[in-house]
């Protein structure tokens, strides 16, 4: 279970519900010399085979799957670090920048949307959320990857700016389906926050 630190840009942990089927509401979120030597090597015979495998085996199949599942782990988090400080931590000018470190369209557009409108009302997030990440299907290579998180927030809310007074609280034990993507530069993204409503 991973501690993530929560003092941004989370309204009512209903609200954030609703936007998170279409927000969010990562990460996001995390991956995974000898000396020389020289040989004779005679060409190949025609019988000789010259190309690589095609087929990896079931041992590099389980190392890229364990890496690729970390890496998104280590995304998921990293998703939580800058959008629960986005709002309060940074000037509005880097917004842009920042979300799509860590997600693409549709929830990278309606974060900015959502932090513009917390700062507009004055509230602000607190707090922590523990995440308890599960894989309810594999990766297997692909660039895309589903994850579940059954999130605990009950250390974590929001509050009005002006009075510090408690606006609302998480859950205990909230599930979440989060849906990644794999850009070109390697990087993990959040794409797509469904908070399910069924027990976790």
């Amino acid at each position: 279970m991973r501690r993530v630190a929560l003092v941004g840009i989370i309204g009512s942990w209903t609200a954030l519900s609703a936007v998170a089927s279409a927000i969010a509401t990562t990460v996001l979120l995390t991956s995974c010399t000898s000396g020389t030597t020289t040989t004779t090597r005679s060409a190949p015979t025609p019988t000789q085979s010259t190309t690589a495998p095609s087929t990896p085996t079931t041992s590099s199949s389980a190392e890229r799957e364990t890496a690729d599942r970390a890496a998104v782990e280590k995304a998921w988090q990293h998703y939580w670090d800058v959008y629960l400080v986005l709002e309060t931590k940074y000037p509005s000018s880097q917004w842009t920048k920042l979300v799509g470190a860590i997600a693409v369209d549709p929830i990278r557009s309606q974060i900015l949307v959502q932090a513009a409108k917390y700062r507009v009302e004055k509230i602000e997030a607190f707090g922590y959320v523990v995440t308890r990440p599960s894989w309810p299907q594999p990766i297997a290579g692909r660039t895309t990857a589903v994850m579940a998180d059954c999130q605990d927030g009950t250390h974590a809310g929001s509050r009005y700016v002006t009075t510090g007074k408690q606006k609302t609280v998480g859950e205990a034990r909230t599930s979440i389906r989060a849906t990644f993507v794999m850009g070109r530069d390697h990087v993990w993204r959040v794409k797509q926050i469904a908070y399910l409503g069924t027990p976790c």
